[in-house]
């Protein structure tokens, strides 16, 4: 269910030196959870922006969220624009 799953992404990320994934989605409870969490686990820092992505229902997208805030950075699409902003971005 992993976006890693079964494809190349993680060598394309690792050719392109990224370091932080980025993550939104319309199933935040399945790929993009799976994902974080395989990022993670692959040694990636993961992102999601809560407002960016939404699951089948309000309570399996702040259930997931509230997971997923366990192992990766729980946010909002303003706070990402903002860091890629700045100057260290």
């Amino acid at each position: 269910m992993s976006s890693f799953g079964g494809t190349d992404l993680d060598l394309l990320l690792r050719l392109a030196d990224v370091r932080t994934l980025v993550l939104a989605g319309v199933a935040s409870n399945l790929v993009v959870e799976a994902t974080a969490r395989q990022g993670v686990d692959l040694g990636y820092r993961a992102v999601v922006p809560a407002d960016a992505s939404m699951g089948f229902s309000r309570h399996e997208h702040d259930q997931s969220l509230a997971i997923t805030a366990r192992f990766a950075t729980v946010t909002t699409v303003e706070a990402v624009l903002d860091a890629l902003k700045s100057p260290t971005a």
